[in-house]
């Protein structure tokens, strides 16, 4: 079973997705950033992550910095929903 973990502060993208895969093949887990989602970064327990980077509280380069630092090879899917985006070229480098 493969995990997907879900970097949202609302429930409503981790329930889409879990909405979306085959419950048998995929566990979404869901934490409000990365500081929550702490041990599974540091047991390499997710095989996907998924951050929303759009709502008002996200800090979104720290969170794509930490994924990062700890689980460098790490798939990693970031959704804005916001406009403007002014850290976009940050995340890219």
């Amino acid at each position: 079973m493969k995990t997907i973990l879900v970097l949202a502060q609302h429930p409503d993208l981790p329930r889409a997705v879990q909405a979306a895969l085959a419950q048998d093949s995929f566990r979404v887990v869901h934490r409000s950033d990365a500081g929550e989602a702490e041990p599974f970064l540091n047991e390499r327990l997710i095989d996907l992550c998924l951050l929303d980077a759009g709502g008002p509280d996200a800090q979104p380069i720290w969170s794509i910095e930490k994924i990062r630092r700890q689980l460098p090879r790490l798939p990693l899917f970031v959704f804005v929903n916001a406009l403007p985006w002014e850290w976009e070229e940050e995340a890219y480098l």
